[in-house]
């Protein structure tokens, strides 16, 4: 009969549950990148629903004054149609920014380059009043971090604009 010695046995052993608690870290690694990627999931299907809300609403401004009858914004009564389909737009918008921005910042599925290109754009609507009122309006329920690039570029493109965000 052949003879193990050992001190191989326990090389074998040690070697063994080395890689069982490397499995273990890889499994629970895996674990915790799925619970983020379903967080993130279950977060673009919300955005996606309030975002079909928000077109329906720019598409037919007969609902317009209802959606908003409980808590009109600021200024909603002086908005022409026009005016008051662009603010649902705007609002839309915002959402979709929040996303590609916590998907840049904080998820990194989104290569700061393409941030760069989504930033020019904001800071091209930026110079809409309307488009900076929409945000003034509704900054509290964004990221924070968001809110505050945002009011960043906003600041940089009409710097003569008084401050007066909430933060």
């Amino acid at each position: 009969m052949l003879s193990i010695p050992s001190d191989v046995i326990d090389l074998v052993a040690f070697i063994a549950n080395i890689a069982l608690v490397v499995t273990l870290f890889a499994l629970v690694y895996q674990i915790m990148l799925e619970r983020k990627e379903l967080k993130y999931n279950r977060y673009k299907e919300l955005m996606a629903d309030f975002s079909d809300l928000e077109t329906l609403l720019v598409e037919h401004p007969e609902l317009q004054d209802l959606y908003v009858a409980g808590s009109k914004p600021k200024n909603w009564d002086s908005y022409s149609k026009d005016e008051k389909a662009m603010f649902f737009y705007f609002d839309a918008l915002f959402g979709l920014l929040e996303r590609v921005w916590v998907s840049y910042k904080e998820e990194k599925w989104t290569k700061p380059e393409d941030w760069k290109q989504w930033k020019k754009w904001i800071e091209e609507l930026a110079t809409n009043e309307l488009f900076v009122t929409v945000f003034k309006e509704n900054e509290k329920l964004y990221e924070p971090s968001f809110v505050k690039e945002v009011q960043e570029i906003i600041m940089k493109v009409q710097p003569q604009t008084p401050s007066n965000f909430s933060n």
